[in-house]
């Protein structure tokens, strides 16, 4: 995690995913989601944070909170699949 100056201007987030179809869906995260004022200081927290997945093959994404609570999700184990909305 990060911090920065509140008054710091940070772009909304394009994700997108490839689905099994190989069609890109994407999905968007404004600045004023991922930011987090630290009480009334203007200090203001980057809710995003970089990992190291050094064993992975490919590149890795966790999509947290952040993401999911603007986006609805349906979570399908049975056939391996998630959905969103």
């Amino acid at each position: 995690m990060y911090d920065i100056g509140c008054d710091f201007s940070l772009p909304d987030l394009a994700l997108s995913f490839i689905d099994t179809s190989n069609y890109a869906k994407y999905y968007y995260v404004d600045a004023g989601t991922y930011l987090f004022r630290q009480g009334n200081s203007n200090t203001c927290t980057v809710g995003l944070q970089a990992n190291d997945f050094a064993a992975a093959e490919e590149n890795q994404w966790v999509i947290g909170g952040i993401f999911l609570r603007g986006h609805a999700t349906v979570y399908d184990m049975g056939a391996r699949r998630i959905g969103i909305k």
